[in-house]
């Protein structure tokens, strides 16, 4: 339940009957009919929480923005998006271009909904074990400052979700002396 998910699918029945079965194990499950309206989703989502989609599960044959542009593009915001994709068909064409993208993981439609919870199970635990990693210090120079902010006392280096903000130097004798 603390985790969020994106499930893309064109096929209406579909999403709704898989986006309810989503809703029991993720704190926010939404869903987007093509690529289009999963970009705008994601978009909002970051604009409206401050952070991403935990999970994209995405189909590849869509209407207007396939998923393998929808990858791309999610990849352009964000490098670090834990992507699931569907498909139907298991041809090179898709597979391949996915591949090389680092897509964590491909399921073959019609969905084994028992296939789908292991592979969603999996997913969540490797990012349980990132975030815990993430939390524990790996310094005594590094100051968690917030969730996503830290500041390194050596370096004089704030980062925000793993973006590295400027400084001046008074706001780094501001942050030293906190």
């Amino acid at each position: 339940k603390k985790f969020s998910i994106l499930f893309v699918e064109d096929h209406d029945e579909l999403r709704e009957n898989t986006r309810e079965i989503l809703n029991k194990f993720f704190e926010n499950a939404h869903s987007a009919r093509d690529g289009e309206e999963a970009l705008k989703q994601y978009i909002d989502f970051y604009a409206k929480e401050s952070k991403y989609y935990d999970i994209v599960l995405s189909d590849i044959q869509m209407p207007w923005m396939d998923g393998v542009e929808l990858v791309e593009r999610i990849y352009s915001i964000n490098p670090h998006q834990v992507i699931i994709m569907l498909s139907a068909h298991d041809d090179a064409k898709y597979l391949i271009p996915l591949i090389n993208l680092r897509i964590e993981q491909f399921i073959k439609k019609p969905i084994d909904y028992q296939d789908l919870l292991s592979a969603l199970q999996k997913t969540t635990k490797k990012l349980l074990s990132k975030n815990e990693q993430q939390n524990q210090p790996t310094s005594s120079s590094l100051v968690k400052l917030h969730e996503a902010c830290t500041f390194d006392k050596e370096t004089n280096i704030l980062q925000i979700d793993n973006t590295i903000v400027p400084l001046t130097k008074y706001e780094i004798l501001f942050l030293q002396i906190l």
